[in-house]
């Protein structure tokens, strides 16, 4: 069965299960956090995301989870993630 669990991705990284899905993002008291839908029984894999402020610049693999505002109106985060994605092996057809 899956579950939401809540993670807090201000430091960059989070330990999540493997294939966890991004559903949401929010700022909470100042810090990052996103939402994912997962089975939490499936082994952990370490994710990394990226948080910015204003006009920023990104790594061009990075996916964009959203933006976020940061609350009493001092603007918004723009979270991304990171993590390499996992290349998958393609079968050669002749």
């Amino acid at each position: 069965m899956k579950s939401v669990i809540l993670y807090d991705v201000t430091s960059g990284v989070a330990d999540m299960p493997a294939g966890a899905q991004v559903i949401a993002a929010r700022c909470i008291n100042g810090q990052t956090h996103v939402h994912v839908l997962c089975d939490p029984d499936k082994p952990t894999e370490r994710r990394t995301f990226l948080t910015a402020q204003g006009d920023c610049t990104v790594p061009d693999t990075a996916r964009s989870i959203g933006s976020v505002p940061t609350g009493q109106g001092a603007g918004m985060i723009h979270i991304f993630e990171t993590t390499p994605k996992k290349s998958g092996t393609k079968k050669k057809t002749s």
